[in-house]
């Protein structure tokens, strides 16, 4: 079982770029590809297939002693260089028994859908 901890508050955690870094990352943890190809945005979808999510998630985690169990969604930051006012990068941590890693997402409103723009692999 999938556990969630968050390090945001719930105000941060209820708001859209939240709630789509939410649905993406459980998807990941349950290996659940398809579903998380459905949060992303137009501008990265076809580069970032269904079995090229898979590869790069279970790469990113395949030296994990015992396989992740939880997620966080650690920080929810809007205030980004660039930035129009509707999107937020969301840093979200993967988390085993012993190892940590991370995806950072960029969420944005792209045509009223609120969708992944931009992925990040692994702890910066």
């Amino acid at each position: 079982m999938i556990e969630m901890i968050h390090g945001v508050s719930q105000e941060e955690l209820e708001t859209p770029y939240g709630q789509v870094a939410l649905n993406f990352s459980l998807a990941l943890l349950n290996h659940q590809y398809e579903k998380a190809h459905s949060y992303l945005g137009s501008a990265i979808c076809d580069e970032w297939t269904p079995s090229l999510l898979k590869e790069t998630y279970e790469g990113m985690v395949d030296y994990f002693e015992i396989p992740a169990s939880a997620m966080s969604i650690d920080s929810v930051e809007t205030h980004l260089p660039d930035n129009d006012s509707d999107s937020a990068m969301v840093y979200v941590s993967v988390i085993g028994e012993v190892n940590t890693e991370a995806v950072i997402v960029v969420v944005a409103n792209e045509s009223g859908n609120y969708l992944i723009q931009k992925l990040e692999w692994g702890r910066p």
